[in-house]
């Protein structure tokens, strides 16, 4: 399995998207990984191959291209052996200024992008699969993003950058108040363009940052957990089992987990990176 990051071209789109990633098999064996809840969500636009994810004990197929929604849970995926992809990951919050409906509906699973845009979208796949260079494909690609994008709630963009300016939980009321709305308008607006509730991205984004703080982890748990914004260790140890499907002590203890983490997104399979 060859894995690759791309950053963002225009500089219009790097405000939305944090990176491009392609994921080619090897042709011989199935690839197998779990990706969790980091607050982001994308396009995965299916060049060869098929996959297959599994949630809940609820199985689904795909080879179409698709937009898969904002995890708030753990997802095992498996790929066919001859897979190719190339994919948009948006930062979080952002994918609502390119899909022209509600995101509420839209969590946790993929969705094939002729759905969402309501309109045969097979060109765009069919371009990137032709198209060899992957440079080339980005121009592509961003050309597609760019007649997407609508910014049509700076409200929402401005709660996003408070939220993920900190580590502590924001209060809703404060948000509301600086944005000029009420709390409860600020909810429904929120949920409509993220697709979840401010309180509940809050607690990804907390998580994310602990994926990625694995220095630090070994000096002492209660002040790591504290220092994340949980209130103790054990708040923290809960959060992190239901978001990751692991313990911490299992990821941070773990070389290879928490090496593959950083370098893939995702937690593969043995043998299948």
């Amino acid at each position: 399995m060859i894995y690759r990051e791309y950053q963002p071209q225009n500089p219009i789109l790097k405000k939305y998207i944090e990176y491009y990633n392609t994921i080619t098999g090897n042709g011989q064996t199935p690839h197998t990984f779990t990706s969790i809840p980091e607050g982001k969500c994308g396009l995965v636009f299916m060049l060869r191959g098929s996959a297959s994810y599994i949630q809940s004990s609820c199985i689904e197929k795909f080879n179409q291209s698709v937009f898969w929604g904002l995890l708030d849970a753990p997802v095992l995926v498996q790929m066919s052996p001859n897979i190719q992809t190339f994919s948009v990951v948006f930062r979080p919050g952002m994918a609502g200024c390119f899909v022209p409906r509600s995101m509420e509906d839209k969590t946790g699973r993929p969705i094939p992008l002729n759905f969402i845009y309501n309109k045969n979208t097979n060109f765009i796949t069919e371009q990137l699969a032709e198209e060899k260079n992957s440079y080339k494909k980005i121009q592509l690609l961003e050309s597609f993003l760019l007649n997407q994008l609508n910014i049509n709630n700076n409200r929402i963009l401005k709660s996003l950058e408070l939220i993920s300016g900190s580590l502590q939980f924001q209060s809703l009321t404060n948000i509301s108040e600086q944005l000029n709305i009420s709390s409860r308008r600020f909810r429904m607006e929120f949920r409509a363009h993220c697709g979840i509730s401010p309180k509940r991205l809050m607690r990804i984004l907390r998580f994310r940052k602990a994926l990625y703080s694995v220095p630090n982890f070994r000096q002492n748990l209660t002040a790591f957990a504290l220092n994340l914004g949980y209130y103790d260790q054990a708040h923290f140890c809960r959060e992190f089992k239901i978001l990751s499907g692991c313990s911490p002590k299992e990821y941070f203890y773990n070389e290879k987990k928490n090496e593959e983490f950083v370098k893939y997104k995702r937690f593969w399979e043995e043998g299948s990176a």
